[in-house]
């Protein structure tokens, strides 16, 4: 079930102008919509596009929800927006790969928390394909399993960990999560879960429990 409210709304609202303005401007490759970004992302959050792709993601939003507080939500679906549209602006491939990034950190942010996103932005499929070349960082791996998990698709959710195991090792160790206890916490999770829930997820219950015996020997 999806969440709405009247100031996630009213800001949504309020902004919605300034967004499609932005993309239209983007579309005819008109230089003024970098200003615009960089105007628009500075009143949401007090920094650059620029500044932002230079942050490690869990430090973004831990910066917007100190700032915003409750109306992070709808701010991060705009922050997202502004963040897709100026990686699809740029030139220079590894700032639009930073920005897409933590755009998909953010819209999963959202998207946990069973937020609806509104028709401008991007869905997590649309960024998922732009970085389909790249690895994700592991805060984003955690964040897309989580995901996953919270929209029932388990199969994916279990997919994910499994790429995540594979690349662990080319993931910077220090203050990464570890795939291993993550997997763990999600498959005991999903043992709490009904035998409909979980073949409905993709996931019957017998995988899940050879998936949790797996790391818990992995783990010892």
């Amino acid at each position: 079930m999806r969440r709405e409210s009247d100031y996630f709304l009213r800001i949504i609202h309020q902004f919605t102008a300034v967004i499609m303005e932005v993309s239209r401007l983007n579309r005819h490759r008109n230089g003024a919509a970098d200003d615009l970004i960089v105007q628009t992302t500075t009143e949401l959050i007090d920094l650059t596009p620029h500044a932002l792709a230079q942050m490690r993601d869990e430090d973004v939003l831990g910066v917007l929800q100190l700032q915003a507080r409750n109306e992070w939500p709808a701010r991060a679906v705009l922050l997202a927006t502004l963040l897709w549209e100026a990686g699809r602006a740029t030139d220079n491939n590894s700032l639009a790969v930073a920005q897409f990034q933590q755009a998909l950190s953010l819209t999963l942010a959202v998207c946990i928390e069973q937020w609806e996103l509104p028709d401008f932005a991007p869905t997590v499929a649309d960024l998922l394909d732009l970085l389909a070349d790249y690895l994700l960082p592991g805060t984003i791996q955690r964040r897309l399993l989580l995901y996953y998990e919270t929209v029932g698709a388990f199969g994916q959710a279990e997919d994910v960990l499994f790429d995540w195991q594979e690349t662990a090792v080319f993931q910077p160790q220090d203050d990464s999560p570890d795939p291993t206890q993550v997997g763990i916490a999600f498959y005991q999770r999903l043992l709490q879960k009904s035998d409909e829930d979980l073949i409905a997820g993709g996931l019957p219950r017998a995988e899940v429990e050879t998936g949790l015996d797996e790391l818990l020997t992995h783990q010892s």
